[in-house]
């Protein structure tokens, strides 16, 4: 019960404190730390399930790939397996399908073709799972087609754009367009068709004044419809998912063009939406008022990767978050907060009774500042800094747990550092594509104002 309704704290309990514990009490508590992405508790309890008495059975396998699978672990999905292998069970549909899932997802194909020609009479689902990994892969390569004919101007391909949210491939063919929406959120691949429409927007009558907006129309904006399969592991209220990458077919470029305003656009992400408003977008720049409040660091792009081949469990793969924790801690440690359990997926936590809140800036945490290559309004024109406090670095699990709102990225993380929306919250957020420049102005807290007080789009 307590597994299934996300209360991990009690199903532990009632796990460490139960006299006799099936194979099914395992099985439901590794299940439950799978789901929450507990991978480092799924695991634990596996290895100690393998040194009890009992024998794992089918379904303890297929918990505990789950958590290999979620995780990225394909050698966690091989040692499973052969330990499947060594434990003498069937291969029936529950493993065969769990483990054809997991090499699947992972990519690992053909892991996957060889494990369903060992299951026995498999079912319906295994066969969709195989079908499903290598039909994924395939429009995988096929993606990568279009970016490679399109770099070279070979193809008939046009408008690849690609954002930290998901990317839309278009393809356009003699009478047809179809695209192609990928979403690095539920890792997956969607197709639609191309479509058109007029689009109402919201524009500011005078520069300097939120006072007066008349509704504005931009025709032939691109779409594409698609069911909730996209929306998948967003918001419940997420209706869906707009570009704002520096390519022609994004909304900000189809603004700038119709309306001839610079290319550049703001965002205010709001923490709340008790006062009416949803936060807002500006394009063709942020507010006068709060421009001079911008601390401003130069946006360096490269087609180019120069990072270098990191294998998996390098140091320097797991330095940023381990080094930001560790001070964190220590600071927060001589500030006399008291430290917890940590709740997944947070690396530190602490007792809420021992935080102080703070009425301007959320609760009386260390603060974390993101030094830039920049100038800072603020401070002379020296030192461009992004100060994060306490508002946007820690999260309220519970009543009585505060954790630092930092993750780590995984083994296979798509850049250094994400700066995710928790962090950007009540931050007005300016990028400028006709300077080349990012601009933020830190919590809009200290200033007596928020981004759900703002009126915009």
């Amino acid at each position: 019960y307590y597994a299934l309704n996300g209360d991990l704290t009690s199903a532990h309990q009632l796990f460490d404190e139960s006299p006799q514990r099936s194979i099914y009490l395992w099985n439901s508590i590794i299940r439950a730390c799978a789901q929450v992405h507990d991978f480092k508790n799924a695991f634990h309890l596996f290895n100690q399930l393998l040194r009890s008495e009992l024998c794992p059975d089918n379904f303890t396998f297929a918990c505990i790939l789950r958590a290999c699978y979620e995780n990225n672990d394909v050698e966690g999905v091989r040692l499973v397996n052969g330990g499947l292998v060594v434990s003498g069970l069937q291969m029936d549909s529950i493993c065969g399908s769990s483990l054809v899932k997991a090499y699947s997802k992972l990519r690992f194909v053909d892991d996957a073709s060889k494990v369903f020609n060992g299951v026995v009479d498999p079912d319906l689902a295994t066969w969709n799972l195989l079908i499903r990994g290598y039909g994924y892969c395939g429009i995988r390569l096929y993606v990568v087609m279009v970016n490679v004919l399109w770099q070279l101007n070979l193809g008939r391909a046009s408008n690849v754009n690609s954002s930290s949210r998901g990317y839309l491939i278009e393809v356009v063919h003699d009478f047809n367009c179809g695209v192609l929406a990928y979403t690095p959120w539920s890792d997956a691949l969607y197709t639609g068709g191309l479509a058109e429409d007029v689009s109402s927007l919201y524009k500011q009558a005078q520069q300097n004044s939120l006072a007066q907006l008349s509704k504005v129309s931009l025709p032939g904006f691109p779409f594409t419809c698609a069911d909730k399969g996209p929306l998948k592991g967003l918001s419940p209220r997420t209706k869906g998912v707009v570009t704002l990458a520096r390519v022609p077919v994004a909304l900000h470029s189809q603004i700038s063009s119709t309306f001839k305003v610079p290319r550049k656009f703001a965002l205010c992400l709001p923490s709340s939406s008790s006062s009416g408003y949803n936060g807002a977008v500006y394009f063709g720049g942020s507010p006068n008022y709060m421009s001079k409040s911008l601390i401003t660091t130069p946006l360096i792009i490269t087609p180019n990767s120069t990072a270098p081949i990191k294998p998996e469990g390098e140091v320097s793969i797991e330095y940023f978050i381990k080094a930001l924790i560790n001070v964190f801690v220590t600071k927060a440690t001589a500030m006399k907060m008291t430290g917890v359990t940590s709740v997944a997926p947070f690396g530190a936590c602490f007792s809420a009774k021992t935080v102080v809140s703070n009425a301007k800036t959320g609760p009386s945490v260390p603060i974390i500042d993101i030094i830039m290559d920049g100038k800072s309004p603020l401070l002379h024109n020296k030192n461009a800094r992004w100060r994060i406090y306490g508002a946007n670095s820690v999260v309220k699990v519970s009543e009585n747990v505060m954790c630092l709102g930092f993750v780590d990225g995984g083994s296979s993380p798509t850049t250094s550092i994400v700066i995710g929306g928790k962090q950007m919250e009540d931050n007005l957020v300016e990028i400028d594509h006709e300077t080349n420049k990012l601009g933020v102005t830190s919590s809009l807290l200290r200033m007596g104002t928020s981004c759900s007080k703002f009126k915009g789009i």
